[in-house]
């Protein structure tokens, strides 16, 4: 059952770019007028070509992206500067996405 504030967001192990090429890959892209979001789970391993995975570090990442797709598109909640919140952006490397937290 579908209603206007139904948001979708797809999951894919698929790496993730910007229309203009401006950077090498994003964790996600978020279309608002479709209230659609692609959260990518392609770079939130330890390192993208690192052997020895830790799960719970990539289950967190994954949930942070997820939490702050929500935020963003079915609460209409604002990006943050504040590093302790969910909504922190920019995210422009994994560290910024393990530094920040999962509060909104």
């Amino acid at each position: 059952y579908v209603t206007p504030k139904t948001a979708f967001i797809v999951l894919t192990n698929d790496d993730l770019n910007t229309e203009d090429g401006s950077t090498r890959f994003v964790f996600a892209r978020h279309f608002h007028d479709d209230r659609l979001s692609i959260v990518s789970s392609a770079r939130l391993r330890e390192s993208f070509f690192d052997k020895l995975e830790r799960p719970e570090l990539t289950q967190l990442r994954l949930y942070k992206m997820i939490k702050k797709t929500i935020g963003l598109q079915y609460y209409g909640y604002s990006r943050s500067t504040d590093l302790k919140s969910v909504m922190y952006s920019p995210v422009m490397s994994l560290q910024d996405l393990d530094d920040h937290g999962t509060a909104f």
